[in-house]
């Protein structure tokens, strides 16, 4: 017979105890099947392990040396699942969130998931990149992403949480800030403004500037709201700015228009690590991060 780890285990509670019923009743099986496993066991090595001294039993010297290797086994099996316990507890409380988008929400949103679950530890990314390649593998070997797009994220691992409108903020004093609408082409000499900390807009800005046939002159790039406004009033560049997650851009000599062609808007998608799904606790932070987006956009209201 094979020697299992059940065979070791039936055969130190059996020799713990030096009675067959009263093993059987702590191992909660059958007598009949316990004394089958420990006769197999002693035909499969050739030796008695056990000697009977009237209603119990005692172990034969065959017996003790076997418990001993026995206990070693035993032993050695726990200090490994330890460890595999202690490995899959760090690997559960360092999450990895990469935010290609909606990075100014990260602190909030951070705050709430410490509030909520103090016992996991997040490792943060607020990547740069711009490059399409380099933001999809962040994307895929992360364990929470969230990206921004012209179009959906496209894969299985990803869920689209909103669509918003891109407009134009221009300063009061241009020659089309009264207008109703405007043509993106119209704006094809003009500087343009990035938000620094948006690096998955600037590939939806070049997208739909390509679109209207030309590629956008990106002369600042900055997260100072106060800096981006005061050179928006200026004159110094044109920002393409979303309506509901970037509601800074505001304030007096700024103008928003929306754009008539191409119809410019971009989707925030949750990406996630299909292995690490099987984690209960990254499970937990997907649906958080999803409610905590759904109940912004909802509070939201463009100023």
């Amino acid at each position: 017979m094979d020697i299992t780890f059940t065979v070791l285990k039936y055969f130190k509670k059996t020799a713990e105890l030096q009675h067959m019923t009263k093993a059987a009743k702590a191992l909660h099986v059958a007598q009949s099947s316990l004394s089958y496993t420990m006769k197999s066991l002693e035909e499969s090595l050739g030796v008695p392990l056990f000697e009977r001294r009237g209603r119990n039993i005692i172990l034969t010297s065959y017996g003790m040396e076997f418990l001993k290797g026995t206990n070693r086994i035993l032993a050695e099996i726990e200090k490994t699942k330890n460890k595999l316990e202690a490995m899959k507890k760090k690997e559960v409380e360092s999450i990895h969130i990469a935010f290609l988008a909606l990075c100014d929400l990260a602190p909030s949103l951070v705050k709430g998931i410490k509030q909520m679950y103090p016992q996991i530890h997040l490792s943060i990314d607020f990547s740069p990149s711009i490059d399409k390649e380099s933001v999809r593998k962040i994307a895929d070997t992360s364990d929470l992403a969230l990206v921004s797009g012209s179009k959906p994220f496209k894969a299985e691992h990803a869920i689209t949480l909103f669509k918003e409108e891109l407009m134009l903020a221009v300063p009061q004093t241009h020659p089309l800030s009264t207008h109703a609408v405007v043509h993106l082409s119209d704006f094809a000499t003009e500087n343009f403004i990035q938000i620094q900390s948006e690096p998955g807009l600037r590939l939806v800005m070049e997208h739909y500037c390509r679109e209207a046939g030309f590629m956008p002159k990106v002369t600042m790039c900055s997260d100072n709201e106060n800096l981006i406004c005061e050179c928006i009033r200026s004159g110094l560049g044109v920002l393409l700015v979303p309506n509901v997650t970037w509601g800074k851009i505001s304030g007096k000599g700024i103008v928003f228009i929306p754009i008539a062609s191409p119809h410019c808007h971009r989707y925030i998608s949750l990406v996630w690590n299909q292995e690490s799904m099987r984690i209960p606790e990254i499970q937990k932070l997907k649906s958080y991060i999803q409610r905590y987006i759904v109940d912004f956009i909802k509070k939201s209201t463009w100023s």
